[in-house]
């Protein structure tokens, strides 16, 4: 049981960096239309 516990936190802090780069690769995708939208009305 321990041996299985000290693998949880490594597991999860790779999930997490995953789920960080992937957060910030979509939020760039997402946010681009946007930005062009604010660029076209002048914002």
């Amino acid at each position: 049981m321990r041996s299985s516990g000290r693998r949880r936190p490594k597991m999860l802090h790779a999930i997490a960096d995953v789920l960080k780069t992937v957060g910030g690769t979509v939020a760039d995708v997402v946010t681009l239309p946007f930005r062009a939208l604010a660029r076209l009305f002048g914002g």
